[in-house]
């Protein structure tokens, strides 16, 4: 009932209860609370009723599919350079523009609307999808891994996000200790190519990072 992985996120929902004291708006710390519970009520369930192959199959399979069609949503965004009048599905009404020393930047939000929130969403399915590339899969699953890995990536950058880019940072970092903790028994070749693919993503995108 009291799945693994549990006290840690009850903690970090104390801890964020506990920040609302000195929260200089205390009704919006209250609302990133509600997010926090929703979220952990998320986890107990699918961690209370994820069972079998089949069953973690399906959810991973809703993820990646959700990644990759909120990253082409964003996509068109950033290539339009505006808003695509998807305020049925969650699109902001009025664009995030963030302004730089020489230009002014669209950020785009997908359909979450609000750039952080986009950011905040990849940086939770990204890693899954990262991990899912670190299992043994047929190549064809494998490739739609990598291309949805460096989409969203792409995504991410775009949102112009630091939070997400630094969770997401510290999500990767903490995949790869994993992962080479086990090395002898899994070899070094497919961690070494997936830091090479999203390391090519990135440094696609170096100039506005």
């Amino acid at each position: 009932l009291w799945p693994p992985g549990a006290i840690p996120l009850a903690c970090l929902i104390g801890w964020g209860a506990l920040s609302i004291v000195n929260a200089q708006e205390p009704r919006l710390s209250l609302f990133v609370l509600v997010a926090f519970v929703k979220a952990f009520l998320y986890f107990f369930y699918i961690a209370n009723h994820i069972k079998t192959r089949d069953d973690l199959r399906l959810v991973a399979g809703c993820l990646i599919a959700g990644l990759i069609l909120e990253s082409l949503i964003a996509c068109a965004q950033h290539a339009s350079g505006s808003l695509l009048g998807l305020e049925a599905l969650g699109e902001r009404s009025e664009p995030k523009l963030k302004e730089l020393s020489a230009s002014t930047i669209f950020r785009i939000g997908g359909t979450l609307g609000n750039p952080n929130f986009l950011g905040g969403y990849l940086a939770a399915v990204l890693p899954v999808v990262w991990a899912l590339q670190l299992a043994k899969f047929r190549l064809t699953t494998r490739l739609v891994l990598a291309a949805s890995s460096i989409l969203g990536t792409g995504v991410l950058v775009l949102t112009l996000s630091r939070s997400a880019w630094l969770a997401t940072g510290m999500a990767a970092v903490g995949l790869l200790g994993w992962w080479l903790f086990h090395a002898r028994r899994h070899g070094l070749m497919l961690p070494i190519l997936v830091v090479l693919i999203m390391g090519s993503a990135l440094a696609f995108f170096a100039p506005v990072i």
